[in-house]
């Protein structure tokens, strides 16, 4: 009877630390390993640009430097050569504003948007303003240029070169630009003055690199030079005594851009 009972005891304790080291298993399996941190989802990133919709500010110091003019003037004053003007203020205030969207959730450099620019105007002046031969033609002409820019632009960025913990981007832009001539005074050869504005409407387009650094999550500051072509400028034309009617144009109002700006991702 004894032995019968020692039996039974001895069995129910051989169950229960069966059954405590079948729990302390189970527990250590559900358990984290020691020393191993979750794995937190991470917002993909590609030099410095977080992923999807973003909206950037840019202040730009752009020099213009208008390409040779075209004499396009009647009368008296055609079959004269253009003479080459100059800027008296050639560098000027150009803030922009650009909404875009980066492709980086699906591993893709490159992201886009379309960006608004208005620049300060820039005074142009030419005396004289035409010349037949080697000889000055008594004409002067004193003018302003203002232009703005509606452009699409494509950016390639790369985290794989920083530079101070900047990541290098490229871009692209093409788009639109709107010039204004304002002849403010046209002297003809007869010292008549004239004053009238031009408006065009032109194809423009723009290259450039930059550098972008994220500071916070969030927001990059960007720091980007440019080349950008913003189609033709007019002066004239006007209409004078016997019919007179001077006009200069120049076919390609290009510039040198430089700018610092915030970009914030969404």
């Amino acid at each position: 009877m004894a032995i019968g009972l020692h039996s039974t005891i001895l069995g129910a304790a051989a169950a229960a630390l069966c059954l405590a080291a079948a729990g302390s298993a189970l527990a250590q399996a559900k358990a984290p390993e020691a020393g191993r941190r979750p794995v937190e989802d991470a917002t993909p990133t590609r030099g410095g640009t977080e992923v999807g919709l973003y909206f950037s500010i840019t202040a730009m110091a752009t020099a213009g430097r208008p390409d040779e003019p075209v004499n396009r003037s009647t009368g008296a004053l055609s079959g004269h050569t253009a003479r080459e003007g100059d800027l008296n203020t050639g560098i000027a205030f150009a803030p922009n504003i650009a909404v875009g969207y980066s492709l980086a959730r699906w591993g893709s450099p490159f992201r886009a948007d379309v960006e608004y620019t208005i620049r300060g105007k820039t005074f142009y002046s030419a005396d004289p303003m035409l010349s037949n031969g080697n000889a000055p033609f008594t004409t002067k002409l004193d003018g302003v240029i203002k232009t703005q820019s509606l452009l699409f632009n494509v950016y390639l960025d790369t985290d794989r070169f920083p530079i101070f913990g900047f990541n290098p981007f490229l871009n692209i832009g093409a788009g639109v630009g709107f010039t204004v001539g304002e002849a403010q005074r046209m002297t003809n050869g007869a010292g008549q003055l004239e004053r009238v504005d031009h408006r065009n409407t032109n194809f423009a387009y723009a290259l450039g690199f930059g550098a972008a650094k994220e500071f916070k999550p969030g927001w990059n500051l960007d720091l980007r030079y440019r080349y950008v072509d913003l189609g033709e400028v007019e002066f004239g034309p006007t209409t004078s005594a016997g019919g007179t009617r001077s006009h200069i144009v120049i076919e390609r109002n290009v510039a040198h851009e430089l700018g610092f700006g915030f970009r914030y991702s969404f």
